[in-house]
C-alpha cells in the first residue's frame, strides 16, 4: 500500500517521529492490500448500501490520539489516515478513517465509525 507524508503531515510529524514515519512509509509498502481496498472496508461499514466503487483513495501519515504503538513499538501516536470517494448501492459518500480503526472493525462496527469522517450524498427522488 502506498502511504505518503503530504503537506498537513510534515507539519504536525517532529523531528524525533520521522524516522518512525519514515518506517511505518516503507513497512506498509509490504502490505498486499491496497488503499481503495481498505476504503472499501470503512466505506461498507459506515455507509448505507454496498460499496460498488472506489473513485479516489489516498492513505497519509497521521496523528491518532486514541493509539500507542500500534504499528511498532516507538510508533507512539502515528496512523495512517485514508480518504475515500466511493459510491454505494444507494448513495456517493466522502469518507475518512484511521487504518487502526479499519483493521478494528468487526461484527459491531459503531465504535469504529463513530471515529470516522463520513459525508453523504443522497439523491433526491420526488
Amino acid at each position: 500500500m502506498n502511504v505518503t507524508m503530504n503537506k498537513e503531515s510534515k507539519r504536525i510529524i517532529t523531528l524525533e517521529e520521522a524516522p518512525a514515519a519514515r518506517r511505518i512509509i516503507s513497512d506498509m509498502k509490504e502490505d498486499e492490500s491496497t488503499v481503495a481496498e481498505y476504503a472499501k472496508y470503512a466505506v461498507n461499514a459506515a455507509c448505507k448500501g454496498c460499496c460498488q466503487e472506489i473513485f479516489k483513495a489516498t492513505a497519509t501519515i497521521a496523528k491518532n490520539r486514541r493509539i500507542n504503538d500500534q504499528y511498532f513499538e516507538g510508533s507512539k501516536d502515528l496512523d495512517v489516515w485514508i480518504d475515500a470517494i466511493a459510491q454505494t448501492s444507494d448513495e456517493f459518500c466522502v469518507i475518512g478513517a484511521y487504518l487502526s480503526d479499519i483493521w478494528s472493525l468487526s461484527g459491531d462496527d459503531r465504535e469504529q465509525v463513530d471515529h470516522m469522517y463520513v459525508r453523504r450524498f443522497i439523491e433526491n427522488r420526488q
